[in-house]
């Protein structure tokens, strides 16, 4: 039986996924997010990961420090990667997180962030 290939953003500690994902944030809030491309996928590769309304800054790859800390509202995330990234929560509204490949973003991939003020 062949299976079907379903990306998501899956919350590690809740294990919901995509839209049920329930991430809220303050204007001025700064969090840590870390994003994990597990590499024993079906079909493991890299994700362009974009975060709309926000901006954040690399702060490491697989535990190396990034020593170019630069603001920036996309990552590619390689496969097999750990990316943490340091959000700057300063515009309010409902702002989404996805995959930027459109197959990806148009599954589960994609999720919003709740920022109040």
């Amino acid at each position: 039986m062949k299976k079907n290939t379903k990306w998501v953003l899956r919350d590690k500690n809740t294990g919901k996924q995509g839209f049920d994902i329930d991430f809220t944030a303050n204007v001025g809030d700064v969090k840590k997010i870390r994003l994990i491309n597990s590499p024993d996928s079906i079909h493991p590769m890299q994700h362009p990961f974009h975060l709309h309304g926000q901006r954040f800054i690399v702060i490491s790859e697989n535990a190396e420090m990034n020593s170019n800390l630069s603001w920036q509202d996309s990552v590619l995330v390689p496969e097999g990667k750990t990316i943490d990234i340091l959000v700057e929560f300063s515009n309010p509204g409902e702002w989404l997180m996805h995959c930027h490949i459109l197959e990806h973003h148009e599954s589960e991939m994609t999720s919003k962030i709740s920022v109040k003020s």
